[in-house]
């Protein structure tokens, strides 16, 4: 259901701001397109799953059903064409390894789920190892760059756009079959919720290549804007959903450690890192692809997992001196460090270590972030539909005279008195629906003074303009 987001909040807060909106009786399905490469197809470890207590509780509670074990929804449905069982509701078992991984599409899913009272379906087309200058090239983007085609050239077994063309029709193939997909669909109908797009270490991970004295690998990530933007706008036009919302999760491999190393430009692939993240950053302030944003994920990175991957690279090269055989229980020399090691993840650097808490506050975020759009000024180009989004408080600006009376009117319903209001305190109206999960932005069952105050930022840059 897309809804105009403050309106309807303001009808909560202020009883009869909108009286006698009626919502609509048919609830169309809300469809979802998780997009990209490996790391949208999921690499979090199962077993990693409950680090996200660390920094999420909130959310990792709502993966969980009343006996504590992963939750299987059924108000989300995911397809995924690739998996040979390819529909069923939302659970641990639609990552890269069945039974083994999970991607964002958990949280993400989460999410939506806990946000909307309409059925949600979520189509999942991803495949590791795939560029944006190739393997996703459409046609929009048009002859290739002369780096580009001396890399052809070199891996000539590349069909540029095959994965384009099978994603856009692993999506048309979904939409146009809901009546098998969706349980009880009754030919409601859909809305496109948005796009999420999660995708770059192969337009990155050359970095370093030199063809002929020429820095290639440079100069695909200098070209990745012009052809995601291409991309994006194809797809679009393919769908026919010109004003389709966009978050695209950066590449945050390596975390917020990256732009501390790339201070030395000795260190060339932190360097690039840090290039590729602000040509990421170009794109969602294109105008020309408005509604999109940039949803930042480097602080998404275990920190800790990657101390304990570099032990393990650095233990693994003393095994191989001694004739030591490499196992599960032998990662690091102590069963101490080994446990830690396998509870936190274990998978490949380029898939955030295996951190399944990584993949989940990805999913959150973007999540959060297309429910944000589905606001009516998002739907224009401006500065409020481009660009970079955050989760570190960034967005909860001093509070004014206004904000106080919006926290004045909606605190009266604070029962007990402890500065926030419970979904049970909240009004009637309230407690079911969208409006208390697209407040309550860090999912922990309560609306505080903070999130009033980011609410009433999105009010006042709607009045501006902005």
């Amino acid at each position: 259901m897309r809804i105009a987001l403050i309106p309807l909040i303001c009808w909560f807060l202020v009883p009869g701001l909108l009286a006698g909106q009626q919502e609509p009786a048919a609830k169309k399905v809300q469809v979802y397109i998780l997009a990209g490469q490996s790391n949208m197809e999921g690499y979090g470890l199962i077993r990693s799953l409950e680090t996200l207590g660390e920094k999420n509780p909130e959310l990792l509670a709502i993966m969980k059903d009343a006996q504590g074990k992963w939750k299987s929804r059924d108000d989300v449905t995911i397809y995924w064409a690739s998996k040979e069982k390819k529909q069923g509701p939302l659970d641990v078992q639609w990552g890269a390894m069945t039974g083994e991984s999970i991607g964002p599409e958990l949280a993400f899913g989460a999410v939506l789920g806990q946000a909307s009272e309409a059925p949600v379906l979520l189509i999942k087309t991803a495949w590791g190892g795939k560029s944006v200058w190739c393997d996703f090239r459409s046609p929009g983007a048009g002859e290739m760059s002369a780096a580009e085609k001396k890399i052809l050239m070199r891996d000539n077994h590349l069909q540029p756009g095959q994965f384009y063309k099978q994603m856009v029709d692993e999506i048309q193939y979904a939409l146009h079959h809901l009546d098998e997909i969706v349980p009880g669909y009754q030919g409601q109908g859909y809305e496109m919720g948005g796009l999420a797009w999660l995708q770059g270490w192969n337009d990155f991970c050359e970095w370093h290549l030199e063809m002929e004295g020429q820095r290639v690998g440079m100069e695909l990530i200098r070209q990745y804007p012009s052809n995601l933007a291409a991309m994006f706008k194809d797809l679009r036009n393919d769908l026919g959903q010109p004003g389709l919302p966009i978050v695209v999760g950066e590449l945050g491999i390596g975390g917020p450690e990256m732009a501390r190393r790339a201070r030395n430009q000795d260190d060339r692939e932190a360097v690039a890192m840090i290039e590729f993240r602000r040509r990421q950053e170009e794109v969602a302030r294109n105008p020309e692809l408005a509604p999109i944003r940039l949803v930042a994920t480097d602080d998404c990175w275990d920190s800790r997992l990657q101390e304990l991957r570099q032990a393990s690279d650095e233990y693994w090269q003393e095994k191989q001196k001694q004739g030591i055989q490499d196992t599960e229980e032998n990662h690091l020399p102590t069963k101490q460090q080994n446990d830690e090691f396998l509870r936190r993840g274990g998978h490949w650097y380029c898939h955030y270590n295996g951190s399944a808490m990584s993949y989940c506050l990805i999913g959150q975020r973007m999540a959060q972030q297309l429910l944000a759009m589905q606001d009516g000024p998002a739907k224009g180009a401006g500065k409020s539909s481009n660009q970079r989004v955050t989760n570190r408080g960034d967005q909860a600006n001093r509070p004014t005279v206004a904000a106080l009376d919006y926290q004045k009117i909606f605190m009266q319903n604070d029962a007990d008195q402890d500065g926030r209001v419970s979904r049970a305190e909240a009004p009637e109206r309230m407690r079911k629906g969208v409006a208390f999960n697209l407040i309550d932005t860090n999912l922990d069952g309560f609306i505080d003074q903070q999130e009033l105050q980011v609410l009433h930022s999105k009010i006042m840059d709607r009045r501006s303009g902005r």
